[in-house]
C-alpha cells in the first residue's frame, strides 16, 4: 500500500505533467480543443438524460487512466509524449498513410538525389 506522501508526489508530478503539456499546446490544437468542448456542452444541453453523469464519470476515468499509463510508461529519460501524435490519431483521418510515411520519405529522398 502507498503511503499518504507516495500518493501526494505521484499527484504533483502528474498534475506538473499535465500542465506542462497544456502549455505546449499550439493554437490549433487549443482552438480544436474549445470548439470540441463548446459542441459537448451543446450537445448535453440539449439531450439531458439519467445517464449523462454516468458518462461524465466514465470520461473522468478514462482521463485519469490515460494519464497514469502516460506517466507509469515514461521512463526517465524519454520525451513527454507527442500532443500532435495524439491530435492525428483524434482526426479518424485514414491511418494506413502514417504507417508508410517512412517509405514515403524515402522516396521522395530517393527522387531528389537522382
Amino acid at each position: 500500500m502507498k503511503s499518504d506522501r507516495e500518493t501526494q508526489a505521484f499527484l504533483e508530478k502528474t498534475r506538473a505533467v499535465l500542465d506542462q503539456s497544456a502549455q505546449e499546446l499550439d493554437t490549433a490544437t487549443v482552438s480544436a480543443l474549445r470548439r470540441a468542448r463548446a459542441e459537448a456542452l451543446e450537445s448535453r444541453r440539449r439531450r439531458r438524460s439519467a445517464w449523462a453523469p454516468l458518462g461524465a464519470v466514465a470520461a473522468t476515468a478514462a482521463t485519469v487512466a490515460l494519464a497514469v499509463m502516460l506517466l507509469l510508461n515514461q521512463g526517465p529519460t524519454e520525451p513527454p509524449v507527442a500532443l500532435e501524435d495524439m491530435a492525428l490519431l483524434a482526426t479518424g483521418e485514414d491511418l494506413e498513410f502514417y504507417r508508410d510515411l517512412e517509405f514515403y520519405s524515402w522516396l521522395a529522398d530517393a527522387r531528389q538525389t537522382g
